[in-house]
């Protein structure tokens, strides 16, 4: 049976939480000892330049594949809209849906993205690696009105393309997943992706054995 890993991360804000920062990621991948490691990056993107990929990924996902993928596999799992499958991460396509170029154009969109960011913010600046995997659920749950009001205000407000991005993005992510662990022949593995993605992976793969939580 397969001992499946999946850390939740915080992207930028590492840089500023001393209780959850970059040296605490990097000693809990050296102390699970991976046979394979997965990182919120897309597959095609995986051969390019660390350099590059700063630009347009999270910090962590860049740091994991610079320092392990001359010493064990680094695969890449994310999805990015199928506009830009044959397309360098870099390049645009036209019509990609993205929540933030509509904040800059929707005044709504706007505070409701800001509120729901400074309403995460003491957990995300504060929590440590344990308490970001086992507590994000609950405190989640707090603002989770602000989500439902930003779905519904998007369907209503002809953005219903975006919803459909997002939902799709979630499921190529999860199958992706899946598809490493069934196709690569690695007894750990460690899967490391946005906290947001976290439990939406974990439930897709509840078919699969997963251990006591090793933190």
């Amino acid at each position: 049976m397969k001992n499946v890993y999946i850390l939740g991360t915080i992207h930028g804000t590492h840089e500023i939480n001393q209780n959850y920062g970059f040296y605490h990621i990097l000693e809990e991948v050296k102390r699970y000892k991976p046979d394979l490691l997965c990182v919120e990056i897309r597959a095609q993107d995986m051969a390019e330049a660390n350099s590059y990929l700063r630009t347009f990924y999270p910090p962590e996902m860049v740091l994991l594949k610079e320092e392990y993928e001359n010493r064990i596999p680094v695969y890449g799992f994310d999805w990015r809209g199928k506009a830009m499958e044959n397309l360098r991460i870099g390049e645009s396509a036209a019509g990609l849906p993205d929540i933030f170029s509509l904040m800059q154009k929707d005044i709504h969109v706007k505070e409701l993205i800001l509120q729901r960011k400074a309403r995460m913010k003491p957990f995300f600046e504060t929590c440590t690696l344990k308490s970001c995997q086992l507590e994000y659920s609950s405190y989640y749950s707090k603002i989770q009105f602000l989500e439902e009001q930003l779905e519904e205000y998007l369907k209503l407000h002809d953005f219903q393309e975006l919803v459909n991005f997002n939902a799709e993005r979630e499921r190529r992510i999860q199958h992706n997943i899946k598809r490493l662990i069934e196709n690569y022949p690695a007894e750990r593995i460690m899967i490391v992706t946005g906290i947001s993605h976290k439990e939406k992976i974990e439930d897709f793969l509840a078919g699969y054995y997963f251990p006591e939580m090793p933190i």
